[in-house]
């Protein structure tokens, strides 16, 4: 009789919140496919379309935990952060952008994982590397940012155009 309900209510509060969260990305999506439909290229909205599923499939992969190597779940990592630029690239045929894109955005959600597993957050991808390093994760993940940053920093070297654009992408 006097066992309390606030258990229950708090599940029924983050169950709306996750409903609402959803709902809100169906909207934004279905927002963005009206915007592309406007534009009236197919190619590109095929494109855009394409790397959508590319990244959907690769977070259910990464969710599911059915990378069978580490190297896999930086693969699925990259993939996730980069799809929709790398098919953009592709559609507009600069090809010579997507090692670079890779670099910067693969950094960024390394970077960005570390801290949210610093802050005692959901941080998945770092779940991930647990499950299949233990406790060395954390180095694995810092190895993989240090030579994404390597690379990001040898590309800048050799492409010294493209500085303002790494700008914009850092800090997004």
């Amino acid at each position: 009789e006097r066992v309390s309900n606030k258990a229950g209510e708090e599940e029924i509060e983050f169950h709306k919140c996750r409903q609402l969260t959803v709902l809100a990305g169906d909207y934004y999506s279905g927002l963005y496919y009206y915007l592309l439909s406007m534009n009236r290229d197919i190619v590109l909205i095929r494109a855009l379309a394409e790397g959508i599923k590319e990244i959907n499939e690769h977070k259910i992969m990464l969710y599911q935990k059915a990378h069978e190597t580490t190297d896999d779940i930086m693969k699925s990592i990259v993939t996730i952060e980069s799809a929709l630029l790398q098919k953009t690239c592709d559609h507009f045929q600069l090809s010579h952008w997507k090692p670079f894109i890779t670099y910067v955005l693969g950094g960024n959600r390394l970077q960005k994982e570390i801290q949210l597993y610093a802050d005692k957050q959901h941080a998945p991808v770092f779940q991930a590397m647990q499950d299949a390093l233990g406790d060395k994760a954390e180095v694995v993940i810092n190895g993989w940012m240090k030579e994404l940053r390597k690379k990001e920093k040898q590309f800048l070297e050799n492409h010294t155009d493209i500085n303002e654009i790494n700008s914009v992408l850092r800090n997004k």
